[in-house]
């Protein structure tokens, strides 16, 4: 379930079927920038109800499918996340 959370805020971020979100994919080789990354932090802030994200988060969890095993396994998101 949080992976696909995350597969449909890139995807909207980057206008796409959250279905063609590669999972284990490099958020910079799917094509999501700066801005784009910039986007993703406030959408991550507004759907999990917490303080924006630094934006370090993307280079120690640099896919959807590893930023989404964060904030599923991380114990204070996992309330929210289910």
């Amino acid at each position: 379930a949080c992976l696909v959370k995350f597969r449909a805020m890139i995807g909207d971020i980057l206008g796409i079927d959250p279905e063609k979100v590669d999972g284990n994919a490099a958020l910079f080789s799917i094509g999501l920038e700066s801005l784009g990354l910039f986007e993703l932090r406030e959408k991550i802030a507004n759907e999990f109800h917490v303080p924006l994200p630094p934006p370090t988060l993307f280079f120690k969890h640099s896919t959807a499918r590893a930023l989404a095993k964060y904030f599923c396994v991380n114990e204070k998101f996992t309330k929210i996340v289910d």
